[in-house]
């Protein structure tokens, strides 16, 4: 007959290979493993710095005080009606680096206008101001993509939320497609469209990072590392540390 006392034994050592198999599997996860990607309450993840906290400040430029009339016989005088417009002046980051890539786009061939007709001092403005959107331009980028709300919604998606069949896979795809973006555009072609780019981020935004099915959770957190690295030099230190935590766990080293 089994007494209380070896009912109790039992129990204790059956809850202690519970406990060491749960230990386990704990440290093979944390390791990267690619059949049990980590549950939604991840700590590291969850810390995500918000949107306000991530926007990089960017100098402001001289668009404003341009005379809009002066611009006459150079495409880049559209461009400028769009900045001094009140959705210019009111534009999102998304929309702001659009507009960004327009003027660096259109502005050497409006210098190039300028000084043929002796215009030296306005053709000096546009380019330094052109030279400024150059410099800024990882920092748009970063406020635009991995700062901008479409990223903290992939990153942020509720337990109880569910994804439509396919969407995951169209959520990785416009990630790799915004990493081609970004490498063109910081190479020198600025050429864009702006419509493609926002369905790119829409298409993100309804993606999720956590989820039980389909594709593996590293493989999203892996192909934001080519954008991460393209825009290294205006990664803010809290963001640094999340992307630390993140490849710990999901990539390899």
């Amino acid at each position: 007959m089994i007494t209380r006392y070896n009912k109790v034994s039992t129990l204790r050592a059956v809850m202690g290979a519970l406990c060491l198999a749960a230990a386990i599997s704990l440290v093979a996860c944390s390791q990267r493993s690619s059949q049990h990607p980590p549950g939604e309450g991840q700590a590291s993840i969850e810390s995500t710095p918000q949107p306000d906290a991530l926007r990089l400040a960017l100098e402001p430029d001289n668009l404003e005080s341009l005379d809009f009339f002066a611009l006459g016989g150079c495409a880049l005088q559209t461009t400028l009606g769009k900045y001094q417009s009140a959705l210019g002046r009111g534009a999102s980051d998304s929309q702001r680096l659009l507009l960004d890539l327009e003027y660096l786009h259109l502005a050497p061939a409006c210098i190039e206008h300028l000084q043929a007709l002796g215009k030296t001092e306005l053709a000096n403005v546009v380019t330094e101001t052109q030279n400024l959107k150059r410099e800024h331009l990882p920092a748009a980028i970063f406020n635009a993509t991995l700062a901008n709300t479409e990223f903290q919604k992939f990153w942020h998606k509720p337990v109880i939320h569910t994804v439509q069949p396919g969407q995951q896979g169209l959520s990785l795809s416009a990630i790799r497609e915004i990493n081609t973006l970004t490498r063109q555009w910081l190479a020198g072609d600025y050429r864009a469209s702006n419509i493609e780019f926002e369905i790119y981020l829409s298409e993100i935004a309804r993606g999720r990072l956590f989820y039980r099915n389909g594709l593996n959770a590293e493989e999203f957190h892996c192909a934001l590392a080519p954008l991460e690295q393209q825009l290294r030099s205006v990664l803010p230190l809290e963001y640094q540390k999340w992307q630390t935590d993140r490849e710990h766990l999901f990539c390899e080293t």
